[in-house]
């Protein structure tokens, strides 16, 4: 119930400043991010759901079942260190623009460190900032 006053409350010409493919790439980013380290956290999600709130969604379904099908894509690929680096790659090709790349690497690291496990996510935002060639 609480995103429905938003969905209200939001002017329809406000722009995000961002492309689709790059609002996806962000939730991509961000349910990667989330899932990574098997501990999932409210406060991770809160992260997720804030930024999400402030998308200027362009596409055909909802943005909540965007974000539905990116976990699903996660859970396949999180196993997988080779898996990890190909969608990091797509984030990357994505996402386009330096600025994006900037705006998507601190909200990663907003959201890592929201839950305080810091040290156990540090490798991957390490990782994160090599594929988004921010390094």
């Amino acid at each position: 119930m609480s995103h429905i006053p938003k969905l209200f409350d939001r002017d329809p010409s406000e722009n995000d400043g961002l492309q689709q493919p790059q609002r996806e790439a962000l939730i991509d980013l961000l349910v990667l991010s989330m899932y990574i380290d098997n501990a999932l956290s409210l406060s991770e999600d809160a992260v997720l759901r804030a930024r999400v709130d402030t998308f200027s969604w362009e596409d055909s379904s909802d943005v909540e079942d965007y974000v539905d099908r990116a976990v699903g894509r996660v859970r396949v690929i999180k196993g997988s260190p080779e898996s990890v680096t190909d969608f990091l790659v797509s984030v990357n090709e994505r996402l386009e623009t330096y600025e994006a790349r900037l705006l998507a690497f601190g909200l990663c690291e907003r959201l890592l460190t929201a839950d305080g496990r810091v040290e156990t996510e540090k490798a991957f935002l390490e990782q994160v900032r090599q594929a988004l060639n921010l390094a």
